[in-house]
C-alpha cells in the first residue's frame, strides 16, 4: 500500500514538472476564429472572423476571406471568390470582416474560409464552414442614385424590372456603414404597383458619409437589396 502511494507521488510529481516545463517553453501559435457569417438575403452575405493569435516573431499583412461552391477555397484557386485588404500589421483580436453584396446566387451553398498572409509568403487559413442563401426572388431591384444631396436630405430614386406581383415592401434603407438592411435606418413604402420609386430621406447628419440600398419584400421572404450607393452629405 505504501509503494502504491509513494508511485502515485511520484507519477503526481512528474506530471506537475512537465507541465511546468511546457509552460516556460509555451508559445503563442497563429490561429483564426470560426468565420460568422450572416446571410442577408440570396445575394448579400456579411463574413466576420478574429484573429485569436498571432506566433511570436510572425508578420501578417494582408487578410480577407475565400468564398467557393466547392469545399476546401484555395486563395489560387479558380472559381473563387477572393475579398483582400491590407494593413501595415495585423494582430491578434483584429477582426476581419467583408460584405459580399450582389454576388451570390439564390439556393446555393457556399464554402468560406478566413485566411492571412504575410506577403507572397506565409499564408495561414482558418477552419472552413458553409452557408446557403435562400431562393432568389422573382424580382430585381436596382438604385438608380442619390440626388439633390443637401446638409440633411437627400433624394434616392429606384427601380424594379419583372414581376410587380406579391410585392408587400418596398423603399430604402441606409447607415453610416456599407451593407445596409432593413435592420439600420429604413423608409417602408409598402406595397407597389410601379417599376420606379422615389423618396426624400430627411435628418440626416451633415458632413456624413451615408450607404443606402433600396429594397423590395414578397410576402414573407427574405428582402431582395439592390446594389449599394455611397454619397455625402453637405457641411454646414
Amino acid at each position: 500500500m505504501n509503494n502504491l502511494f509513494s508511485y502515485f507521488i511520484q507519477l503526481l510529481l512528474l506530471i506537475v514538472l512537465m507541465g511546468s516545463c511546457l509552460g516556460d517553453h509555451y508559445q503563442p501559435q497563429t490561429f483564426l476564429s470560426t468565420t460568422q457569417e450572416k446571410v442577408l438575403s440570396s445575394a448579400d452575405a456579411v463574413l466576420t472572423t478574429e484573429i485569436l493569435g498571432i506566433a511570436e516573431g510572425e508578420k501578417y499583412t494582408k487578410y480577407g476571406h475565400l468564398i467557393s461552391r466547392s469545399p476546401d477555397p484555395q486563395i489560387d484557386a479558380n472559381n473563387v471568390l477572393v475579398k483582400i485588404d491590407s494593413t501595415s500589421d495585423l494582430s491578434t483580436g483584429f477582426i476581419i470582416q467583408d460584405s459580399i453584396t450582389n454576388e451570390l446566387d439564390g439556393n446555393s451553398t457556399y464554402y468560406v474560409r478566413a485566411f492571412i498572409q504575410s506577403g507572397a509568403q506565409a499564408l495561414v487559413y482558418g477552419q472552413e464552414v458553409s452557408f446557403t442563401t435562400p431562393e432568389a426572388p422573382s424580382v430585381a431591384v436596382r438604385l438608380i442614385g442619390a440626388e439633390s444631396i443637401g446638409k440633411s436630405q437627400v433624394t434616392l430614386r429606384a427601380s424594379i424590372k419583372e414581376s410587380l406581383q406579391n410585392i408587400t415592401e418596398h423603399g430604402f434603407v441606409w447607415h453610416t456603414s456599407s451593407s445596409p438592411t432593413i435592420d439600420n435606418e429604413l423608409i417602408n413604402k409598402g406595397s407597389l404597383n410601379t417599376t420606379s420609386f422615389s423618396e426624400l430621406i430627411k435628418n440626416l447628419t451633415p458632413d456624413t458619409q451615408y450607404y443606402v440600398r433600396a429594397f423590395v419584400r414578397i410576402g414573407d421572404q427574405a428582402p431582395t437589396y439592390s446594389n449599394e450607393v455611397a454619397f455625402k452629405t453637405n457641411i454646414l
